[in-house]
Formats: structure tokens, C-alpha cells, sequence
């Protein structure tokens, strides 16, 4: 039974694109229990549910290759966009395509990707802490979390997550002998407080204490979130066909309609003129 509950998640969202007013009546707590469930069972979809880590040949490290950070525009919704599925919209309400409280982590999650020594359970569980501080502090507590377990619950249903980490990794980590990987560290730090305008007297001391690819990485998942416009936001082909596919659903359904009155003033005139006949 356990196995059938993201198809209905499925159904049900997918019956909301028709009628995004029903979004508000899926219950928090259905959500939440769709997000635990597939943290539980895993391997719903057939993704994996922890995509295995980058690693350099023997007697090599791997190093931050460059201080470039990529976040699609949109938010959480780009973060998702790989289920199809979207928070927000052009057939959301005002309220409801406004820019989340959690929209800042989301772009963090994008940008762990291409931090090299990261992997996708270390970048989850960061998207998670964030996103639980996130509403513990937003206004309407309530929204953010119907929000955040909405996105817990598409991102599980994401099955190019992996790819994603993988081909970031490929790209953020370079390979160098254990002796050349202290001075490229070293050399990172300082470029990115140099760049933020920071205080680059610290990178000696976080180098060495951050000595390892996967410590070095958590340092710069740190450092991206202390330095948010390192993040360079870009376009999202995906998301943008889902937007342009609702909107025309949306002017296709507006269109239907107003056909369909017309229609009816059609009949009433006939029988207006049926009626001067007799």
C-alpha cells in the first residue's frame, strides 16, 4: 500500500494543474506523510536515493577546480522542475506564486552540486536544515511548511538528481597529487573573500583545518550561504516549458468558455427570431 502512495500524490497533483485551487486542500500532514514515505522506502521511482560520490584515480585529490555556482531561476520550482511539477505559477493565485521563504535554500541545494566534495545526502540534508529554520522563522509558519513539504515531496520524485550531482562534480573537482592539494585550497579561500570583499586573513587557518576534499567542501557550502550572490541564477529551459504549457491550458480553458457562451447567446437570438416569425 506503502508503494502506491506517491502514484496518488501524483494523480492528485496532477488533477490540481487542472484546478490549482485544490493545492491548498491537499492536507499538510498527507504531505508530510508522502514525503516521509518515500524516505522510508526509497527507490519508488527507481532513483537512486544517494548517488555515489565523485572519486579521483588513485594518489590523486580532488580540489575545487573553480569558484562557479549555478542556481536555475525559479526558486524551489527549478529545484523540482525535473518532476514536472511546479509550487508556483502563472495558474497560481497572487499569494501563491510569490517567492518563498525557502527559495534561498533551494538555490543553495543547485549550487551544492558543483561544490566539489559534496554528495547528495550531505547536500539533502542541508536543503532540509535550511528549509526547517527557514519557516520556523517566516511569518505564516503554516504556508512555509505546506510549502516545504511540497517540495520534499517533488524533489523525491526527481529521478535526475543523480545525474545532476554527478555531472556538477565532473565539472567543480579537479584532480591533483595529495602534495599540490593544500596550496589549491588555500588559493580558493582567498580568491573568494577577495571576491566578496572578506576577510581573507582567514583562509590560511580554515585551509588547514578543512584538509580533506569532503571537509573542504562543507566549508564551501558554508561560505556560498554567508555569500549568496556567488549563486549565479540561470535560465531554466524545463521550467519555462511547464509555465508555457499551464498557460496555455489556462487561456485554452478561458477560450472554451467564452466559445461556449457564445454559442448559448446563439441559440437565444434564434429563438428571438423563431419568435417574430409566429
Amino acid at each position: 500500500m506503502v508503494r502506491l502512495l506517491p502514484l496518488v500524490a501524483l494523480s492528485a497533483l496532477a488533477a490540481a494543474q487542472e484546478d490549482f485551487a485544490m493545492v491548498r486542500l491537499l492536507p499538510l500532514v498527507a504531505l508530510s506523510a508522502l514525503a516521509a514515505a518515500q524516505e522510508d522506502f526509497g527507490n519508488m521511482f527507481g532513483q537512486q536515493k544517494y548517488c555515489a560520490p565523485y572519486k579521483c584515480p588513485k594518489e590523486k585529490e580532488a580540489v575545487q577546480n573553480r569558484l562557479s555556482f549555478k542556481a536555475k531561476k525559479g526558486g524551489c520550482d527549478a529545484l523540482n522542475s525535473g518532476a514536472g511539477m511546479q509550487m508556483r505559477g502563472p495558474a497560481f493565485s497572487a499569494k501563491q506564486s510569490e517567492p518563498t521563504p525557502i527559495d534561498a535554500c533551494c538555490d543553495r541545494r543547485q549550487a551544492c552540486d558543483s561544490i566539489c566534495g559534496t554528495s547528495t545526502k550531505f547536500c539533502d540534508a542541508e536543503l532540509k536544515a535550511c528549509a526547517d529554520k527557514a519557516c520556523d522563522d517566516a511569518p505564516d509558519k503554516e504556508e512555509c511548511d505546506r510549502k516545504k513539504s511540497m517540495m520534499q515531496l517533488m524533489q523525491s520524485m526527481d529521478q535526475g538528481a543523480c545525474k545532476r550531482h554527478t555531472d556538477g562534480q565532473v565539472a567543480a573537482c579537479k584532480c591533483v597529487k595529495p602534495d599540490e592539494a593544500p596550496a589549491r585550497r588555500l588559493k580558493t579561500l582567498t580568491e573568494l573573500y577577495e571576491k566578496n570583499k572578506g576577510d581573507a586573513s582567514k583562509a590560511e587557518g580554515l585551509a588547514a583545518k578543512a584538509d580533506t576534499s569532503k571537509k573542504f567542501g562543507a566549508l564551501l557550502h558554508k561560505l556560498v550561504a554567508k555569500y549568496p550572490a556567488m549563486i549565479r541564477k540561470v535560465a531554466d529551459p524545463q521550467q519555462e516549458y511547464w509555465e508555457k504549457i499551464m498557460k496555455e491550458g489556462i487561456d485554452k480553458k478561458a477560450s472554451d468558455e467564452v466559445v461556449d457562451g457564445a454559442e448559448e447567446d446563439e441559440d437565444v437570438e434564434d429563438l428571438d427570431a423563431v419568435a417574430d416569425e409566429l
